[in-house]
């Protein structure tokens, strides 16, 4: 009979408090209060910039960076350039020396790095109520009922992430040679180049109006098969993620607050306000007019 023993895992620390959890969609004119507080704090831009001041000194953070404040860390932060920037802000609480490694950091996040990261904040729409890109939220509270086990899937992404960005800061000798010499898993060819190309070619389109034929002959594909792979990609056909992308562009538009909302529909192709009215009513749930009211308050 084989004998087994028992190995203990170690865990270098251990996140079980968060304070805050926002996606935020500010306006150009956005800033954060003078603050500090006693639990980390990161904060990234995904889309804009955002203008960080802290006892070290001015920092830029362009879209897809991210910065990290310590416990008891002065910092305030505005956009900058007239945009309006999507920032996700978490704050956490952990006292493990390790983390005063991202003391100060600011890191360009990595393809892996921001996937984990988005799955941080899908998971966060799921488990709170209201979910975390509600303009709406001001505290997180448990959404009845929730996914099993959310709670403990933004604990262990959060972890993962940090740990992730930790080992960046502070990599071992070789790291990154032996990792180039891991094998590979192999996988099945989903098209997944493909239907990225067509995502990328969306979103520097949506000025345009555009048809499903249209991306079949520009990309030489059949349309059942843009049909089935982008689906299953993305969880939408691509005239609804299009629709989705214009409607964010919309949204950046008017925090922007340079434009008319009818301006604003013709930069996006609509046939009229009332056609972006609508689009913007179904997908977010209200009128692109409440939407600048609730955005100016």
């Amino acid at each position: 009979m084989i004998e087994f023993k028992a190995f203990q895992l170690h865990k270098a620390f251990t996140i079980s408090e968060i304070m805050s959890f926002y996606y935020m969609e500010v306006a150009s004119s956005f800033s954060f209060p003078p603050q500090r507080h006693d639990f980390w704090e990161m904060v990234y831009v995904d889309k804009g910039e955002l203008q960080v001041e802290t006892a070290a000194g001015m920092h830029r953070l362009p879209q897809g960076q991210i910065i990290f404040h310590e416990p008891q860390e002065y910092h305030v932060g505005k956009a900058i350039r007239n945009t309006a920037p999507n920032l996700v802000v978490l704050t956490f609480a952990c006292d493990a020396a390790c983390l005063s490694s991202l003391r100060g950091k600011i890191f360009q996040l990595n393809p892996g790095e921001r996937e984990v990261l988005a799955c941080l904040i899908r998971e966060g729409t799921r488990v709170f109520n209201p979910p975390i890109d509600s303009p709406d939220i001001r505290y997180l509270e448990r959404r009845d009922p929730a996914p099993f086990a959310g709670e403990q899937v933004i604990c262990n992404y959060l972890e993962i992430f940090l740990i992730l960005l930790l080992r960046r800061a502070d990599p071992l000798p070789g790291e990154e040679t032996a990792q180039s010499a891991l094998p590979l898993l192999t996988r099945q060819d989903t098209g997944l180049d493909l239907i990225n190309q067509v995502i990328r070619y969306l979103s520097q389109h949506t000025a345009e109006r555009l048809s499903v034929e249209q991306l079949c002959q520009l990309f030489y594909t059949s349309r059942s098969y843009l049909m089935s792979a982008f689906k299953q990609r993305t969880q939408h056909s691509p005239m609804e993620y299009f629709n989705l992308l214009k409607i964010d562009r919309g949204k950046s538009l008017i925090r922007a607050g340079r434009q008319s909302l009818s301006q604003i529909a013709e930069q996006l192709s609509y046939r009229d306000l009332g056609s972006f009215s609508r689009q913007f009513k179904k997908i977010t749930g209200m009128s692109p007019t409440e939407y600048r009211r609730l955005i100016k308050s």
